[in-house]
């Protein structure tokens, strides 16, 4: 989390939030990763910076039957 706040400037709160919905989501969807822990963590975390810089330049998710919020 704190790599991410630091490599997208978003407070560390905002990435919390989106670490959760992240583990809440692969949890229903019974996803698992396998490999080496270090490799895992790097493509975590590039991951979750792409995401929160999509989010910051979108201000919004956009999920089926919702637009974003502005």
């Amino acid at each position: 989390m704190t790599r991410i706040a630091y490599w997208t400037g978003e407070a560390a709160p905002l990435v919390r939030a989106l670490v959760r919905v992240l583990r809440d989501r692969a949890a229903t969807l019974a996803l698992r990763m396998s490999g080496l822990e270090a490799a895992t963590l790097i493509e975590l975390t590039a991951f979750g910076t792409a995401v929160m810089m999509h989010w910051r330049y979108t201000r919004g998710v956009r999920t089926p039957g919702r637009e974003a919020a502005r």
